[in-house]
């Protein structure tokens, strides 16, 4: 099994302009999701900080961040989305500190100037006719990444890191290893630290449980595989849901579909 959520999304450019958008549940990825915002207001909840951002702006949520996203109701919101894998971030920047800004955030926030939205608009223009393959998707993200890291400065940018940084490498064990039974316990015994400690911490650095952030992987990475056509029982094990029927009301709980409608729903889809 992969020791990473597989991402349908990378390599995509999403476009939306609504007077609404909200997320009801938890939204996880393992690709890197760029955010530009272009016209409205947007409230995030990101590992347990709540933050608040007006047009024009970009937000990167890195992989795994759990967070949810709404805009402001009456109000136009317009956006751009990217999703891209981190690997090109090591390839194509030479500088350890452009890397280290880009991977070792949760969150990195940007307010642009009225000129600097323009730039970047039409920089992601070129995305609506996108022709190319994935590493020319690559290139024009990084030339969108390589602005933003040049425009950057205190003033204008606000990095999201966990408040207790040894949770990041909790969160890492439980991304290469959610195929496998591993619990609370097994994992407090990993880092050999007290149960107790490590519901506290996790909690105050993520804003949700342990259980809970675990639960989410499992049930994102399990929506990918049933895309990919894997059958509800193979999705199950490979996902660490030792009971098909549990993984089934889990599954429904947090997608508000069933593995097996959400797999007929995409059969049913056109080929693009």
């Amino acid at each position: 099994m992969s020791d990473t959520l597989y991402c349908p999304l990378t390599h995509r450019m999403q476009y939306s302009k609504t007077y609404m958008s909200s997320m009801k549940s938890a939204h996880v990825h393992s690709c890197c999701e760029l955010l530009f915002m272009t016209q409205g207001h947007l409230a995030v909840e990101s590992n347990g900080q709540k933050l608040s951002f007006a047009a024009p702006a970009v937000l990167i949520f890195n992989p795994y961040n759990i967070h949810y996203n709404q805009s402001s109701p009456n109000e136009l919101y317009e956006r751009y989305m990217i999703f891209y894998d981190t690997a090109p971030i090591t390839k194509y920047f030479s500088s350890t500190e452009a890397r280290s800004f880009f991977l070792d955030s949760n969150l990195i926030t940007f307010t642009l100037t009225e000129e600097k939205r323009d730039i970047l608009l039409s920089l992601f223009r070129r995305f609506g006719d996108f022709k190319g393959g994935s590493e020319s998707f690559d290139l024009l993200t990084m030339l969108i990444l390589h602005e933003l890291f040049d425009w950057h400065t205190p003033d204008n940018t606000f990095l999201v890191t966990p408040q207790i940084p040894y949770i990041m490498d909790v969160i890492n064990y439980m991304v290469k290893n959610y195929s496998f039974d591993i619990t609370l316990d097994s994992i407090a015994k990993e880092f050999f630290i007290s149960r107790s400690k490590l519901v506290s911490d996790f909690k105050k650095a993520t804003g949700i449980t342990l259980n809970k952030y675990l639960s989410i992987i499992r049930l994102h990475s399990a929506r990918s595989l049933l895309l990919e056509k894997h059958s509800v029982a193979e999705t199950a094990q490979l996902c660490g849901f030792n009971s098909e029927s549990y993984f089934i009301s889990q599954f429904t709980k947090e997608f508000g579909i069933t593995p097996g409608a959400l797999m007929r729903k995409k059969s049913n889809e056109p080929d693009l």
